[in-house]
């Protein structure tokens, strides 16, 4: 896993964040996820895992912690959608 790997053990327990980053990535793949939903978690992604962001990862503590903000933003967003998701082994809610 490398830079990610490490970058996800700093910022919370990595069996939960695995799972929750799985599940993302499974609703991101579904084809009946809308294409706004896949912007807003694509966004989501691409900050966490980018190294360039507005706090660098180089300091400690704070360079992970806006990473871990927004990654948690977009969960919370999702949260009740992505429980859905994972409940009917991997068919999101219709679009509105």
């Amino acid at each position: 896993m490398g830079n990610r790997g490490r970058k996800i053990q700093q910022v919370g327990g990595i069996g939960q964040v695995l799972h929750k980053l799985k599940l993302m990535i499974a609703y991101f793949r579904h084809p009946k996820t809308s294409f706004l939903k896949k912007l807003l978690v694509g966004v989501g992604f691409l900050y966490f895992f980018l190294p360039t962001d507005i706090v660098p990862d180089m300091i400690p503590l704070l360079g992970y912690l806006d990473d871990a903000t927004v990654a948690m933003a977009i969960w919370h967003l999702f949260s009740k959608e992505l429980e859905q998701f994972e409940k009917q082994k991997g068919n999101p809610k219709d679009p509105e």
